[in-house]
């Protein structure tokens, strides 16, 4: 995630969304005082990523989970916020947009612009299987991995689904969620919102990364795949009005 004050804009990082190179190519033109997650939240760990990490400033120290708590008290919001206080930076990667507003302050989220982006769901679940099991060198099949249990895992560790990151009580909280189908000139419309210069616009170059997780993919969607992603994703086919992807259903 970004807060530009430089800019005057936020960022909210969902996930399968090439928000890594989004991140990459907008650090070039933030200021010393702009934060920049770490694409690593746990503390003492040693970064994954070192172009992102190289970026990544101003996103330490800690915060007073009460804000919080307040703006969300459902048990399981209330126990992220908890684990969020004992285990991560104040700032980290994959956030909340509510917990970045009730950590940077309500007068600075409802003055910026915020943004995110989306991916239609049935995609972004074929994405996120090739990233989950990118180390692994005898994965389960697509199918058995989408209608699989994986023990320990919550539904949001599970699916690639981001509905809570951009929404509070199931209302979209940033000002515009655009589409990842065309990456680059959504961005270049949200930082035109954010009201960036258009020669600082024309200097961002989106890079590519990450691109290693994912491989053309000779499988297709089961019917029994397909219930998953219409249940998981309710929210966001409902909201965006998604439908499966040609050719990808089988």
């Amino acid at each position: 995630m970004i807060v530009s004050h430089k800019h005057k804009f936020i960022f909210v990082k969902n996930r399968k969304v090439a928000g890594t190179s989004m991140e990459v190519a907008l650090a070039k033109i933030c200021g010393p005082d702009d934060i920049l997650s770490s694409d690593v939240p746990e503390r003492g760990r040693i970064g994954r990523d070192d172009v992102l990490e190289a970026h990544a400033r101003n996103y330490e120290g800690t915060f007073n989970p009460l804000n919080e708590i307040r703006l969300d008290m459902r048990p399981a919001a209330v126990a992220r916020v908890i684990r969020d206080r004992l285990q991560r930076h104040r700032y980290y990667s994959h956030m909340r947009a509510a917990s970045i507003k009730a950590r940077i302050g309500a007068e600075i989220w409802d003055s910026y612009y915020t943004f995110c982006f989306e991916r239609n769901p049935w995609d972004k679940m074929v994405s996120f299987y090739f990233w989950y099991n990118r180390l692994n060198d005898a994965p389960v099949d697509l199918n058995t991995f989408v209608c699989g249990k994986m023990a320990g895992r919550t539904v949001d560790q599970k699916y690639p689904t981001d509905w809570d990151r951009y929404t509070l009580q199931n209302r979209v909280i940033v000002d515009d969620v655009f589409d990842f189908s065309d990456l680059s000139g959504n961005l270049a419309t949200a930082l035109g919102r954010a009201g960036v210069a258009p020669e600082v616009i024309a200097s961002v170059e989106l890079p590519r990364a990450k691109t290693h997780t994912r491989a053309e993919n000779p499988e297709k969607l089961s019917a029994a795949s397909d219930a998953v992603v219409r249940r998981i994703f309710a929210h966001e086919i409902k909201h965006f009005d998604y439908t499966p992807p040609e050719g990808l259903l089988g």
